[in-house]
C-alpha cells in the first residue's frame, strides 16, 4: 500500500456500518415481480434485447434507478430506486414499450396491463436478499447456467474486475435514426449522451446503478457466498413453504413452459394431454423436488390426482 491509498475499513462492524449508510442514502427501493404469464413473451435473442432496451429507455425517461434486473421467458424481476410515482412511471413505460414491440411481432394480446407486485424494501438485510434473489433467477431456472452466466440478467456486473474489458459500445447518439427507432420503439428517440450500444443493445453499464448493489455488501466474498448458496430467503420471497430444496414457483413454471415446447411441441400447459402432464409431474418431483402443491398448481391438476401419483406419508 502506498501513502496515497485510502484506508479500507478493516473490521466487519465498520464495513457493515458503511453498508447501512449506503442503503439509507439509496432512498426508496422497490422489489418488483411481474406476474408469470402462461405464454412466453421473450423467446429469442431479439425479444430479450428488446426487453432490456425497454428498461434502459425508461430508466432515462422516468429518472428511475435500476439497481438490478432479470428477464425470464414469461416474467421479470427488478429492484428500482425512486418514489412510487417514479416506480409506476417506469413500469407503465416498460410495459408499453414491450407491448408495442410484441404487437409489431404479431402478438394479439396487449401487455400494457401486465400485472406486477411491488414491495418496498425496508432494510439492508432485505435489500441483500432481494438482490441475490434477482441475480439467481436465471441460474435457478436453467440448469446449464451459472449465477453470473445468464445473459439476460446482470449478475455478472457486480464485483467483477473484468468488467473494464467488456465492449465499450458505440455512442447511442451517433446512431442513425432507423437504428434508434429499433431500440426505442417510439417517436421519442432522445436518450442520454452517456448511453452506449453494442450489437443493438444498450450496454448494461450505461444505466445499471452498479455502485448501488455493490455498496450493500461488505465484500465481494459476501455477495458471491450468498449468490452461490441455496438461501432460505429465496423460499420466503417466493412465498413457498415446505422443502427448501424446491425451486420457487416462478422458476419452476418457466422450466415447465420450456419442456412443453421442447418435449411436446406445445406453447401452453393447457394444451398438454393428461399423460403429458403426468410425465412432467414425475420430472418435477424426482428432478426438482417439487411437492404436491407445486405440481398441482403449475400443471393444473387436482390435488386428489397428484396425491394418487405421489402419496404423502401420514
Amino acid at each position: 500500500m502506498n501513502g496515497t491509498e485510502t484506508k479500507r475499513p478493516s473490521s466487519f462492524g465498520e464495513r457493515e456500518s458503511m453498508c447501512e449508510a449506503a442503503f439509507r442514502e439509496a432512498g426508496q427501493l422497490w422489489f418488483i415481480s411481474m406476474e408469470n404469464l402462461e405464454m412466453s413473451i421473450f423467446t429469442s435473442e431479439e425479444d430479450y434485447v428488446a426487453g432490456l432496451n425497454a428498461i434502459a429507455v425508461n430508466v432515462a425517461r422516468t429518472g428511475a434507478k435500476d439497481f438490478i434486473d432479470v428477464i425470464m421467458s414469461n416474467h421479470c424481476h427488478f429492484i428500482i430506486g425512486g418514489d412510487s410515482r417514479i416506480r409506476d412511471g417506469f413500469m407503465d413505460g416498460w410495459r408499453n414499450q414491450v407491448s408495442v414491440y410484441k404487437r409489431a411481432k404479431g402478438l394479439r394480446t396487449s401487455l400494457k396491463n401486465w400485472p406486477y407486485k411491488s414491495i418496498l424494501i425496508q432494510n439492508l438485510k432485505a435489500a441483500r436478499n432481494f438482490a441475490v434473489y434477482v441475480a439467481r433467477n436465471g441460474y435457478r431456472a436453467m440448469k446449464d447456467e451459472t449465477p453470473t452466466g445468464y445473459p439476460w440478467g446482470c449478475g455478472d456486473l457486480f464485483f467483477n474486475g473484468r468488467r473494464a474489458f467488456y465492449p465499450e459500445g458505440t455512442p447511442y447518439n451517433s446512431l442513425l435514426k432507423t437504428e434508434k427507432r429499433a431500440i426505442c420503439h417510439s417517436r421519442d428517440l432522445t436518450l442520454p449522451d452517456t448511453y452506449k450500444v453494442h450489437r443493438g443493445m444498450i450496454t448494461r453499464e450505461s444505466y445499471i446503478c452498479l455502485p448501488g448493489i455493490e455498496s450493500f455488501f461488505n465484500s465481494g466474498n459476501q455477495y458471491f457466498n450468498m449468490l452461490a448458496r441455496s438461501s432460505e430467503s429465496d423460499i420466503a420471497i417466493s412465498g413457498l413453504t415446505g422443502d427448501a430444496m424446491m425451486i420457487p414457483d416462478d422458476e419452476m413454471f418457466s422450466n415447465v413452459l420450456i419442456w412443453c415446447r421442447k418435449d411436446f411441441n406445445v406453447a401452453r400447459i393447457s394444451e398438454l394431454s393428461p399423460e403429458q402432464r403426468y410425465a412432467l409431474a414425475k420430472r418435477m418431483r424426482f428432478e426438482y423436488h417439487s411437492n404436491n402443491r407445486q405440481i398441482a398448481q403449475i400443471l393444473r391438476l387436482t390435488h386428489d390426482v397428484v396425491d394418487q401419483l405421489f402419496p404423502t406419508r401420514r
